[in-house]
Order: C-alpha cells, then sequence, then structure tokens
C-alpha cells in the first residue's frame, strides 16, 4: 500500500510508479497535482485501489485500453466528474467512480457509444419522424375518404365524442393543427428530460449520491 492523501502534494504524478510491480493500493487525494494521469500506471497489474480525486487533474486515459485486467471489483476514483474545477476536466476511461468539485461523487459507467450504436439511435429517431409524418398524412387521406363514403354523416358519429379520433378526423384543420403541435411538445420536452439525465450535462438533474472516499 501507498496512501498518500491530503498531504498538500504538489506538482505531477510521478511516472516511478510505474516500476512498483506488486502496489495494490495507491492513494494521492486531496493534494495540489496537476498535470494528467500518467500511462505508466497501467504496469500496476495488481492494482486494486487507485484514489485521485481531489486534486486538479486534466486530460484523459486513452491508455487504459483494458480495465478489467484490474478486475471488476477496483475502486478508481478520479475527479472525473460535473461540475469540475479545472478548464480541461479529466476524462478516466476506468474509474468506476467520478467525483465533482463539490466533493460528490458517483459510479460511471466506462462504456461508451459504439458508431454501431449511435447509428441506430439515429435510424430510430428518423424512423420515428417518418411515421408521425406518415401518420398525420393517413390522418388527412382517411377524412377525405370519409367524406366521400358517409357524405355528410358526422364523425362524431363514427367514432364518439370521446374518441381522440373525433378531434383528428373533425371536418376543420384545426384538430390536425392541435394534434402536430402537441406532438412537437411532447417531443420536445421529452429531449429537455434526456438533457436532464444526461451524466455530463453541467445543469444536469443527475444525483451525486456519494460522499468521496
Amino acid at each position: 500500500e501507498l496512501l498518500l492523501y491530503n498531504n498538500e502534494f504538489t506538482g505531477t504524478i510521478p511516472t516511478e510508479l510505474g516500476l512498483l510491480n506488486y502496489l495494490e493500493s495507491f492513494a494521492l487525494s486531496y493534494n495540489s497535482l496537476k498535470g494528467g494521469i500518467p500511462s505508466e500506471i497501467g504496469n500496476l497489474k495488481n492494482l486494486s485501489l487507485l484514489h485521485l480525486q481531489g486534486n486538479m487533474l486534466t486530460g484523459n486515459t486513452e491508455w487504459m485500453t483494458n480495465c478489467m485486467i484490474w478486475g471488476e471489483d477496483r475502486s478508481f476514483v478520479a475527479d472525473c466528474g460535473i461540475p469540475s474545477g479545472v478548464s480541461d476536466p479529466l476524462k478516466c476511461k476506468c474509474c468506476n467512480i467520478c467525483c465533482n468539485v463539490y466533493e460528490r461523487c458517483q459510479t460511471s459507467s466506462s462504456e461508451e457509444m459504439t458508431p454501431g450504436a449511435f447509428a441506430a439511435v439515429s435510424l430510430g429517431s428518423f424512423a420515428g419522424f417518418v411515421l408521425l409524418f406518415g401518420f398525420v398524412t393517413m390522418c388527412i387521406i382517411a377524412r377525405h375518404k370519409l367524406k366521400s363514403v358517409f357524405g355528410d354523416l358526422d364523425v362524431y358519429t363514427l367514432s364518439g365524442t370521446d374518441s381522440v379520433y373525433s378531434l383528428i378526423l373533425g371536418k376543420g384543420w384545426i384538430g390536425v393543427i392541435i394534434t402536430v403541435i402537441t406532438v412537437v411538445i411532447q417531443c420536445l420536452l421529452f429531449a429537455g428530460f434526456l438533457q436532464a439525465a444526461y451524466f455530463g450535462y453541467d445543469n444536469s438533474d443527475w444525483v451525486y449520491t456519494i460522499r468521496c472516499p
């Protein structure tokens, strides 16, 4: 073990740490360290505890290509939460707990959206728009067909006054316009909820429920 937290250390994390092959627990939390996390730490295959929160570390950990070499029960903590106290927030791929500038922490996933998943989400959104457009178009066509088949028969007689179809298939365009506006507003509200739930959004409603260790 090498536990050096809360010692007012300055400077950067020394690269020589990569020579401590049998190191299992390493803590430099709550100091005044700057710079990035050295890639030499990737040589420590026995490391199970790495606490670096409470510093001013920046950059990313692209050298962490395989997080599972340290196991699922690892405790890797760093200041990769939002909001950050530095202009270039730390991006720690293998950290399973991220802390923010208020010393509040939350578990973090190391999984990123793959290009395939991004393409699937994009195609799904486009398909939803197409379905919405097709639904409105079918409603307009159906209204004209009902008029040609039933003549002046009131749509309320066919669907009932309590049916949503009486609004869409009514005689005027007001019902169709109200329906389209309602759907658009619902989509915008849904987008707002998604943004508020995003872990990296500055005004996110994501709650940091863990006190920093």
